[in-house]
């Protein structure tokens, strides 16, 4: 509550595959500090990690799983569900079928629909990562030195090993898009 109340006007919330009356309990009370704050249109983005640690289960089944947490997300007041996870065109249409026309954010993958196709399936929002997530994971030592104040490559006093780090170079593509919402009578 006391981020919404300096102004924070949206955020994130994993489920972790808790039970999932505690991971809507959750949700909940986010939503509950945003109104209370005064901010009724917080942009809450419900995660539900059913895909990311689904072990051995049974696809259709960790699949069902996402759709009953998304659902229930909804429900206790979350604008939007994040499924993280590799989608077909059909697997995206049925969690857009299941959750709702612009409920829906993912993460979308070079292999996987096309950013306008997606949006044509009716998502709110997509994570694009360009070619790969990997090549992402290695610019935080480089963030990390710009955050120290430094440029991106500096090499600290005696670290060679800054001068072996790829350059933070953007991906095309990548970055969050958000479709336009419409809305149907």
């Amino acid at each position: 509550r006391k981020a919404i109340g300096v102004g924070i006007v949206g955020a994130n919330i994993e489920d972790q595959m808790k039970p999932l009356a505690e991971a809507v309990a959750g949700v909940e009370a986010v939503v509950r500090a945003a109104e209370a704050e005064g901010v009724g249109d917080f942009g809450l983005n419900a995660r539900t990690d059913a895909f990311v640690k689904r072990g051995d289960r049974d696809p259709q089944e960790t699949f069902a799983d996402a759709i009953t947490r998304g659902r229930a997300f909804l429900d206790a007041g979350a604008p939007v569900v994040f499924v993280p996870g590799r989608f077909d065109e059909d697997q995206v249409a049925a969690l857009v079928d299941a959750l709702g026309q612009q409920r829906l954010s993912l993460i979308g993958a070079p292999n996987g629909p096309s950013l306008a196709r997606l949006e044509e399936l009716g998502l709110l929002r997509a994570f694009a990562v360009g070619r790969s997530l990997v090549q992402r994971c290695h610019c935080r030592a480089e963030v990390e030195q710009v955050v120290r104040g430094g440029e991106p490559g500096d090499a600290e006093s005696g670290d060679d090993r800054a001068h072996a780090r790829p350059r933070v170079v953007p991906a095309e593509g990548a970055g969050i898009h958000q479709f336009p919402v419409t809305h149907s009578a």
